[in-house]
């Protein structure tokens, strides 16, 4: 039983990208060949969006993912929804590991545009 919830029905894909050396020797991912694996019984929780006007126009969307304990998510990944919006993991996944029916990971995710 996932520990979620039955409200936890979303599928994500994490991607997963190798490093490989620039044009100036410094390490970078290389997201063009980046790995994918799928997480089931997740959930996507909007948190807030901000505009800002300075100097140009740029959003940012931010959504918090809750998955199953154990999961394949790293701080380094990237995670496409269901409707193929691709987000940046911020900061670190949360792994919470009490030994109950609470147990889950959670991790904030990013879009930025313009």
């Amino acid at each position: 039983m996932n520990p979620l919830g039955s409200f936890a029905t979303q599928e994500v894909t994490v991607l997963r990208a190798s490093t490989a050396r620039d044009s100036h020797g410094n390490q970078a991912r290389d997201w063009s060949s980046a790995a994918e694996h799928t997480l089931d019984g997740c959930l996507l929780v909007p948190v807030v969006g901000t505009e800002l006007l300075t100097n140009r126009d740029e959003i940012s969307t931010t959504f918090q993912l809750y998955a199953r304990p154990g999961v394949d998510l790293l701080a380094t990944d990237r995670v496409r929804d269901q409707a193929g919006v691709v987000y940046e993991v911020v900061g670190s996944v949360l792994r919470y590991q009490t030994g109950s029916g609470l147990d889950h990971t959670a991790a904030l995710l990013t879009r930025w545009e313009g």
